[in-house]
């Protein structure tokens, strides 16, 4: 993870300092000045700027001894100290390694934190650490998709603001993505429609299979199942209606295509000015500035 990840928002302090309590009374039955152990693969300086946060330091109870991971083996170690009796009382783990490691984790209970307080103090996508059984999961950190924008090309294109909503790219599309003489495209207003040259198509599609109506996964009977094969009382599939979205802007016979496998990534095609608009990670931003600036 980078620092730019570790964003702690902190109105969370209290009750992330409550789930870390609960873990340290469950395993060793003290009742002050417990010690706590924590393993993520977050870089050792900069956990320790969110511990000298003001809202951490005021509780002096809790004492945290954070071990710093690699990425490629904080799993494999997690499992082996486990089957030790040497595990951490805590993990950070990335939200899709949650539901693999479930089992080896146990869950906060609702009498502890209530899923009414969980839902009205963290944003929306934390839900899925919720279960029928309590909390697996608290959120340390969010780093959500964002639509960035050239500056530049918008406004030789004569477009004042950037685009607020998905149907406003269809005038986009038409105004900023050309083709040369051979049909070839040279520029683009975004990058959509494939998946090889365009590292977060896994997260834009499933951005846009939520958008469209369907929640992706959900519970039944106690287990997470998909859902994307419901239609949740609409007239269209939802998740057919987001893969004809997606999938349209690579359609050559459009008046709107915009993208092919054949460009190079989807991120130096925006740096490189030859892209409008980049959707990508608020973690980025160095990176897209460092690459402007080269």
């Amino acid at each position: 993870m980078s620092k730019f990840q570790i964003i702690i928002l902190l109105v969370f302090g209290a009750f992330i300092i409550l789930g870390v309590a609960v873990f340290a009374l469950y395993r060793g039955g003290a009742n002050s000045n417990v010690t706590v152990t924590v393993w993520g693969d977050v870089a050792s300086r900069d956990f320790s700027l969110f511990l000298n946060t003001p809202v951490l330091n005021q509780d002096q109870t809790i004492n945290t001894s954070y071990v710093e991971k690699s990425a490629e083996t904080l799993e494999t170690e997690f499992t082996e100290a486990l089957a030790q009796g040497v595990g951490p009382d805590l993990i950070i783990i990335t939200n899709d390694k949650l539901w693999k490691n479930q089992p080896k984790l146990t869950a906060i209970p609702y009498k502890n934190i209530s899923e009414r307080d969980f839902k009205a103090t963290f944003v929306e996508e934390s839900e899925l650490f919720l279960s029928e059984n309590g909390i697996y999961a608290l959120p340390l950190s969010i780093d959500p998709l964002v639509l960035y924008y050239n500056r530049d090309l918008l406004s030789s294109a004569g477009e004042a603001q950037p685009i607020h909503y998905w149907d406003e790219i269809y005038k986009a599309a038409a105004n900023l993505s050309k083709r040369d003489a051979a049909g070839n495209l040279v520029s683009s207003v975004m990058a959509l429609g494939e998946a090889r040259n365009i590292p977060h198509a896994k997260d834009i599609f499933a951005l846009l299979l939520m958008q469209a109506g369907t929640p992706i996964t959900g519970f039944t009977g106690g287990e997470l199942r998909s859902q994307i094969s419901l239609n949740f009382n609409l007239p269209i599939l939802p998740a057919a209606s987001a893969l004809d979205f997606y999938t349209q802007f690579s359609n050559p016979t459009k008046v709107y295509y915009s993208w092919n496998r054949s460009l190079i990534d989807a991120q130096t095609h925006f740096t490189s000015g030859d892209s409008a608009y980049y959707l990508g990670f608020a973690s980025e931003l160095r990176a897209l500035k460092n690459k402007n600036l080269t």
